[in-house]
């Protein structure tokens, strides 16, 4: 195993505690943000950086969060799967036309999603700088 193994494995890790409940495609679509955050140089464009940022992925970096605590089975179907596809979105090799390349994603239906929190204030009532262009299951992503 490799520095890049552990970082994809971190991101599958992410993908998967962030979006199982919306399927395959919902883990896609994370891991295509974290793809779009590096190209557009977000923490210098390092996978692991943008993973592990304050404030990004709350299933790996806030405490009491639930899904800190959540690890997929390996023989769990949407994760097994979600690793094939690792390779590709990393090295660019899979086109993104989940997410249209997007930045940020919300369940903004969820009973958790706070009215008037951060991301209500810069990304939902910022519409013309930060369009809504995909939903995947009940998230929607964000230019």
């Amino acid at each position: 195993m490799d520095i890049n193994n552990y970082v994809l494995s971190l991101a599958a890790l992410t993908a998967w505690r962030e979006e199982a409940s919306n399927g395959l495609n919902g883990c896609l679509g994370v891991l295509f943000v974290i793809r779009n955050r590096a190209k557009a140089n977000w923490e210098l464009g390092d996978w692991f950086r943008i993973i592990t940022a304050k404030n990004q992925f709350d299933s790996i970096i806030r405490i009491g969060d639930p899904g800190t605590v959540r690890y997929p089975d390996p023989e769990d179907l949407i994760f097994s799967k979600l690793v094939t596809y690792l390779d590709g979105i990393y090295s660019g090799q899979i086109e993104d036309t989940l997410t249209q390349g997007a930045l940020w994603y919300a369940d903004i239906g969820s009973p958790g999603f706070t009215r008037g929190g951060w991301f209500d204030r810069n990304i939902l009532q910022k519409s013309d700088e930060h369009p809504r262009i995909a939903v995947i299951g009940t998230t929607t992503y964000f230019k």
